[in-house]
Formats: structure tokens, C-alpha cells, sequence
């Protein structure tokens, strides 16, 4: 197999699981492709091969020499690690402050979906019920909101992300990326089953996966029971907002708090909504395989990937708001993470073929393997 094959296959791919069993050189390439241009450079002088460029090349161009070494996973390694270190101080200097930083931001929330500014602001845009000035200033003002919140959380999800990769590749079986490859974070080596490529994963549990799981516990979701509690409500008062105003069960619940002392059959309905949360998410503390499953045939046709994860999952226990502001505790994610890695052996990996149907090109089975720990507060 060649090295344009090879490179050409892992480019225009969104399956690295089966890119690795179709290459027996799969991994290897891919330690190479983990390397960044001076280290490469410097591999190809260590090796006896002539550095002396015209002009800088184009790093596939380092690739495709380096990969001909015909280096093995244990030398690519070893290399990797000792130049880690360096690396890492490289990094660190970069992010000095910034896990301070973080601390001033409140409570996060995405504020978008999808990544799509462009979707609020049409949404404004095309409306034509917005009829007076006033209107569609609140319109403005909201979508500003909205675009403060993405931004926020754009840039606490990229800070956080930043600082917990640290406890991931300061573990002693874990081989770092000296540069960012597609789809993969690190490296895990599981000895006698070899190098196996993760790709670290942090998000909020879905609502919808809670509608599910509470579905199949106790027949009825918090997200249904809320709404019928709402709905009880509105049939004697008519002036509240219509049920289609809340966009979430967060937004939904956050408006029934306000009507506590006026409706008292609220709060019995809030203990047994968060009663229910709460066990279902002392469930996932015992078993995450259904999650982890349900996230890879959820997931978003623009950025499908099947590729192996360690997922972060994140979930408050007593309210439905969005988790992701739990990502600014690193120190508490990192030492998951650390005891999670520590004890991680390749029987207890999750192995199994799921179904992806959400567009019709990525239609098809595919099989993958995962791991993951959970944050709940």
C-alpha cells in the first residue's frame, strides 16, 4: 500500500475505525501525522536523510519521507514522547491565566444551534409579525443575547478544552499529539492490544436522550410531565404563553418556578420530575454504554466521524439547564480523567455496531469502540 493511498484514504474519510483495519500501516501513519513540521525534520536528519530544503516543503511532503522510514509504532513513540515535554511547556506558557479567566464566567449557555448564527438572524429577519419598532428592537436585543452567549461559550468550550487535554496526556499510556490531527486526540497504549486512537469528547448529556431513557423507566419523561403540568395550568389561565414558547424543558421549568407560590401542585410535580432525573442519571453512573451509543447515532450529519471516543458526559442533578458550563471545572474533569485512565483495560472498552441513518450519503452500520466518565453536580 502505498503512501498516497494511504493519505489520500484518511483525508477523504469520516470512518477512522475502518481506515485502521484497511491499512496495516494505519497506525504508524497515523503517529506520523501527529508530528509537526520541525520534529518531522528533524526525524528525517536523525535518520541519515538530507534536510538541506531549497524551500520550506509542505509538510505531506514530510509525511511521505518520514512514513518510507519504514519507522516502527514503538520508535514513533518513543520519539513522540521525548518531544512532548517541550511541547507541553510550549503550550502551557500560551495558556498561563487562563484557567483563571474562566472563573469569571457565570453560567454558560450555548445560545445556538448548530453553530448557525445565520439561522437566528433569519429567523428575525423573515419574521412578519415583528410589526413596530419596539418589536423588533426585542427581536435585535435577543439575538444579541444570543450572540454574546455563543461566544462565551465558544470561547470557555475552546479554553476548557485546552486545559484538560493536559491530564490526558500527562498519563503514562497515553501517546500525546505534538500537533492537532483530525478526529483523534491522543493514543492509548493497551500493550499486548497495542495503540488504540481516542478522540476526547466533552458534552452535555442531550434532553432528548433523558426523554428516552425516563420514557423507558417510568413511562413518562420530565420534559412530558412538566408540559402536562403546564398545560393543566393554562386551561384556567388562558393569558399565560402558549407551551410552544419554551424552547427548552430549562425554559419551561425556569417559568414554573415563578408560578410556585400561586399553583402548589408545582412543587410536587418539581420533586418528582427531579426525583426522576436524579435516578436516571445515578443509572449513568453505573453503565454509560446505552449514552455513548445513543451520542454516535445522534450525532450531526455535517460532522459525522466513526471514530473511537472517551467521552466527558456532563448533567445537573437538580435542574434541566444546559451542563456545558461544567466543562470550566478542570481540575475536577482532570482527575475523572486520570482515575478513568488509570484503571482502563481493553475488556472493559465498549465495543459495538450501531445504525446511522440521519442522511442518506452516511447511511449504513458501522462499528466503533468507547469509554467515558460523567460529571454530575
Amino acid at each position: 500500500m502505498s503512501f498516497d493511498q494511504i493519505h489520500q484514504a484518511f483525508n477523504n474519510g469520516n470512518n477512522v475505525v475502518k481506515f485502521q483495519s484497511s491499512f496495516p500501516k494505519a497506525i504508524e501513519y497515523l503517529l506520523i501525522r501527529s508530528i509537526d513540521k520541525p520534529q518531522l525534520i528533524e526525524m528525517l536528519e536523525a535518520n541519515g536523510q538530507d534536510v538541506s530544503f531549497e524551500k520550506t516543503p509542505k509538510i505531506e511532503e514530510l509525511y511521505r519521507r518520514v512514513f518510507l522510514l519504514n519507522l516502527s509504532k514503538d520508535t514513533l513513540s518513543k520519539f513522540i514522547l521525548s518531544k512532548y515535554p517541550e511541547i507541553k511547556a510550549s503550550r502551557l506558557a500560551n495558556e498561563s491565566g487562563l484557567e483563571a479567566l474562566l472563573e469569571n464566567f457565570g453560567n454558560v449557555r450555548c445560545g445556538l444551534r448548530n453553530d448557525r448564527l445565520d439561522t437566528e438572524v433569519q429567523k428575525v429577519v423573515r419574521n412578519k409579525r415583528l410589526r413596530t419598532w419596539e418589536e423588533l428592537s426585542s427581536a435585535f436585543d435577543t439575538l444579541a443575547i444570543k450572540a454574546r452567549q455563543y461566544a462565551e461559550w465558544s470561547y470557555v468550550n475552546q479554553a476548557s478544552t485546552d486545559l484538560i487535554e493536559h491530564f490526558v496526556n500527562n498519563h503514562k499510556n497515553v501517546i500525546p499529539t505534538l500537533r492537532k490531527i483530525p478526529h483523534i486526540d491522543f493514543f492509548y497504549d493497551f500493550k499486548e492490544h497495542g495503540l488504540i486512537p481516542f478522540d476526547l469528547k466533552i458534552t452535555n448529556i442531550s434532553e432528548e436522550f433523558f426523554d428516552q431513557e425516563e420514557k423507558l423507566a417510568v413511562k413518562s419523561s420530565c420534559q412530558e410531565t412538566l408540559k402536562a403540568c403546564y398545560k393543566e395550568i393554562k386551561k384556567t389561565e388562558k393569558n399565560l404563553p402558549n407551551l410552544s414558547t419554551f424552547d427548552t424543558t430549562e425554559d419551561l421549568f425556569d417559568f414554573l418556578n415563578t408560578l410556585k407560590v400561586q399553583f402548589p401542585i408545582i412543587e410536587k410535580v418539581f420533586a418528582q420530575v427531579l426525583h426522576t432525573r436524579q435516578t436516571t442519571i445515578q443509572n449513568l453512573h453505573a453503565d454509560r454504554k446505552r449514552l455513548e451509543m445513543w451520542n454516535y447515532t445522534n450525532q450531526g450529519p455535517r460532522l459525522f466521524c466513526n471514530n473511537n471516543r472517551f467521552f466527558v458526559f456532563l448533567a445537573h442533578e437538580g435542574s434541566f439547564g444546559d451542563a456545558r458550563g461544567l466543562k470550566k471545572k478542570v481540575k475536577t474533569i482532570g482527575s475523572l480523567i486520570d482515575t478513568h485512565l488509570n484503571n482502563l483495560k481493553f475488556e472493559s472498552l465498549n465495543q459495538f455496531t450501531y445504525s446511522y441513518d440521519l442522511e442518506a450519503q452516511l447511511k449504513g452500520d458501522y462499528s466503533t469502540i468507547s469509554t467515558s466518565v460523567l460529571l454530575s453536580e
